[in-house]
């Protein structure tokens, strides 16, 4: 992972292990879609190893580098959405 204005290590790293492994693809898309959408991000989970997942049943997404959670709420969850969308993620659940 690359230094960057908006996320930290430990914002995309597993909450149970430290382990970080997110691509620097999905990282760029990511800086993209938080300076289109001009507001803070909160991340509520990025990187989760596989322990992690088995744990709290969840799927594996989080394992391939490739996903985050992004704590949103209100009309701008929408804006948000159509950002990500745009910038190429795919797989979106919205809770």
């Amino acid at each position: 992972m690359f230094k960057n204005a908006y996320f930290t290590k430990a914002e995309l790293s597993c909450r149970c292990c430290g382990k970080l492994h997110f691509s620097d693809d999905t990282l760029r898309r990511l800086i993209r879609v938080r300076e289109r959408f001009a507001k803070p991000m909160v991340i509520t989970s990025g990187y989760r190893c596989q322990d992690h997942c088995a744990s709290i049943g969840s799927t594996m997404t989080h394992t391939t580098e490739q996903a985050v959670d992004v704590s949103v709420s209100g009309g701008r969850a929408y804006e948000l959405l159509r950002i990500a969308i745009e910038e190429g993620f795919t797989g979106i659940g919205v809770k």
